[in-house]
């Protein structure tokens, strides 16, 4: 007989720690009502490609935030999720062959990790066109240099129906290169979204035809693809202070912080929404300077994320710093 328990969307569902890059550690308190919503609708909003018989490879450790999207997410609707051997996260070879051989359709890593397994799969290919040129009857002899085994850099990636990009600003550059590498079916995303809001909350398509438009290579070293737009799952807002600097500082004063922020000029983003944190544990001190009431810009609270972003002529959020 499975136990029946009783618990109100607005209990805690479970806690997280901060990786603590901007500081100490916190333990990040979730509601129930964050957690699940999001996954179905952005299935039905065309935000993901289904889930229901999709399959996960399983990159980072509980311990991470992205762990809830990639396992639990996942499972919720239905799919699977692959899990690496231990260290097997290293090994760029073993992991883009378990995407290969797993037949994995959803793949979640942030930019670094992207750039490296990027660059070790177009050396493989660079490697396997200098093969087959050069020795045009070896290839299909030697079953290590056949597609079909999965050593092509393009074919291990082949499966995928999304790969999703987000924790670290996404370089145009890198969007480019993945694009070489994945089908054109598959969805390239850069997601924006703290541990504090639950799960991811913005997200920019990186699509061919967007790529097609942006400044020629040579022109776009070191921009950034946006972060985009707000998901379902939450509301934001780009503020200033009436004195015209992009952030509060760390005074808590947020009387005159209800400026709406125009298109090309920095502002520091908050988001609202069910996936808003219920707190840090213990520490009454952080939650009140991090959620905030400003009932001119939002009836609910809002949680001060201590990132600027500006809008660019399309009103896509990019990430400044």
């Amino acid at each position: 007989t499975v136990p029946m328990t009783s618990s109100s969307s607005s209990a805690c569902s479970y806690m997280i720690y901060t990786s603590g890059s901007t500081g100490h550690p916190k333990g990040v308190q979730l509601h129930h009502r964050g957690f699940f919503p999001p996954f179905p609708s952005s299935v039905a909003s065309g935000a993901l490609p289904s889930l229901a018989h999709g399959r996960f490879l399983q990159t980072v450790p509980c311990t991470f935030d992205n762990h809830v999207f990639e396992c639990l997410g996942l499972l919720c609707l239905g799919g699977s999720v692959q899990m690496l051997t231990p260290d097997g996260f290293y090994d760029l070879d073993y992991y883009s062959r378990c995407i290969h051989d797993g037949r994995i359709t959803h793949l979640v890593n942030v930019p670094s990790f992207a750039q490296a397994l990027v660059s070790f799969l177009l050396q493989i290919q660079t490697q396997s066109d200098s093969t087959s040129t050069s020795t045009p009857s070896m290839s299909n002899s030697n079953p290590s240099l056949n597609s079909s085994s999965g050593s092509n850099s393009s074919s291990r990636l082949a499966s995928l129906l999304s790969y999703r990009l987000d924790g670290e600003m996404f370089p145009l550059t890198l969007a480019r290169q993945i694009r070489t590498l994945i089908p054109a079916h598959c969805q390239l995303v850069n997601y924006y979204g703290p541990a504090e809001c639950t799960d991811n909350c913005i997200r920019f398509e990186a699509s061919q035809g967007w790529l097609n438009s942006q400044p020629h290579p040579d022109q776009s070293h070191g921009l950034p693809v946006p972060i985009g737009t707000a998901m379902h799952n939450a509301w934001i807002a780009v503020l200033t202070s009436s004195s015209g600097s992009d952030s509060l500082g760390s005074s808590g004063d947020f009387s005159g912080f209800q400026h709406w922020t125009p298109a090309g000029r920095p502002g520091e983003l908050y988001i609202g929404g069910k996936g808003v944190f219920a707190g840090y544990l213990n520490r009454p001190d952080l939650t009140s300077s991090s959620i905030v009431h400003l009932p001119r810009i939002s009836p609910s609270p809002l949680y001060r994320t201590g990132d600027l972003v500006r809008y660019d002529d399309h009103m896509q959020l990019v990430y400044v710093g």
